[in-house]
């Protein structure tokens, strides 16, 4: 029993990232915001935080956004969308 000892993710197992293949294919799809990009408030899932000018990010086939690094940390462990459990995969035509 978890009794406040610790951190909650030091006693939760992850279920399983993405292989090295599609994270490599994903992390390539990125896409540098412009230099006058306006923020509409759309925070990144991971972190919680807004996007900014100049900032990388990545637009999963679900269509939420996620900062590149903040999906380069959650791919390791995880293998879906934060925001709505989406299995992550590379945007395909459909997608768009």
């Amino acid at each position: 029993m978890y009794r406040g000892q610790g951190h909650v993710s030091d006693h939760y197992i992850a279920p399983g990232g993405l292989s090295m293949a599609l994270r490599d294919t994903i992390m390539n799809s990125s896409i540098k915001l412009p230099s006058n990009f306006i923020s509409d408030g759309t925070l990144c899932g991971p972190c919680n935080m807004e996007f900014a000018p100049q900032q990388n990010i990545i637009i999963l086939q679900c269509n939420h956004k996620i900062h590149r690094k903040c999906f380069w940390n959650l791919s390791r462990n995880f293998n879906f969308c934060p925001l709505c459990r989406q299995e992550m995969g590379p945007r395909t035509e459909n997608n768009e």
